[in-house]
């Protein structure tokens, strides 16, 4: 008698495990990259009145670009060990 109801519910938690296994791969592969590409798709579009397009509008902060580019002056000595010497182009701003 014993044995029995052991053995029903080491079938009942079985048979429970392997409902919740089978539950979750349906949700991880067929429902949830679903809702997931909704969700992307609708805070990605730039439609009016949408809070990534007012995010475009008005930058918080400036898109100031600075650019510094060097040019070597004496490659010759550098390549014999020397110290190089090297003038700034630039800044160049964008």
């Amino acid at each position: 008698m014993k044995m029995e109801l052991k053995e029903r519910n080491f079938k009942k938690i079985g048979l429970i495990c392997v409902a919740v296994l089978v539950c979750g791969m349906v949700f991880s592969y067929g429902i949830f990259p679903s809702i997931l590409r909704f969700m992307i798709k609708q805070n990605v579009l730039l439609k009016p009145g949408t809070q990534i397009r007012d995010m475009f509008e008005k930058i918080p902060f400036p898109l100031d670009f600075k650019l510094h580019i060097f040019n070597v002056t004496n490659p010759d000595e550098i390549m014999r060990g020397g110290k190089p010497r090297v003038n700034d182009i630039g800044p160049l701003y964008f």
